[in-house]
């Protein structure tokens, strides 16, 4: 949690403090007669943060570079080979998709043996999309 108690002098605050892409956010709370109600405002700063910084997620999960890198790979999709016992190794495409405004990473493999290397392919970047 990014509140911190902060004093000033001979004053005592709640620091609100975030930062993302390079630009920090903070804001400053003050703790007067009555504690919980300044920590109840420095939470609601804390929230409105939360939702601009998921904002600013989704504005970025949108933009073709957020996924493709600079080499021309696609961030969380790999070529690979399962071998498992007493079957034949399989040509899978495994995708890692990191969701920040999600808890967790959703995984999944599209079996290129199955589908073929164009129709895999094309399948993966449509759950890319998603």
């Amino acid at each position: 949690m990014p509140i911190y108690d902060h004093k000033y002098g001979g004053l005592d605050y709640f620091r609100v403090y975030r930062s993302w892409a390079g630009k920090e956010y903070q804001e400053y709370v003050r703790i007067g007669d009555n504690r919980e109600a300044a920590r109840r405002e420095a939470e609601e700063i804390e929230k409105r943060l939360d939702s601009e910084y998921e904002i600013y997620q989704r504005e970025q999960a949108s933009l073709p570079g957020f996924h493709v890198r600079s080499d021309g790979s696609i961030r969380g999709l790999r070529r690979v080979t399962v071998a498992r016992d007493s079957r034949a190794p399989v040509d899978v495409l495994e995708l890692r998709i990191n969701v920040p405004w999600q808890k967790g990473v959703k995984r999944t493999t599209i079996s290129i043996a199955t589908h073929g290397f164009e129709e895999a392919f094309s399948q993966a970047i449509n759950k890319i999309r998603e």
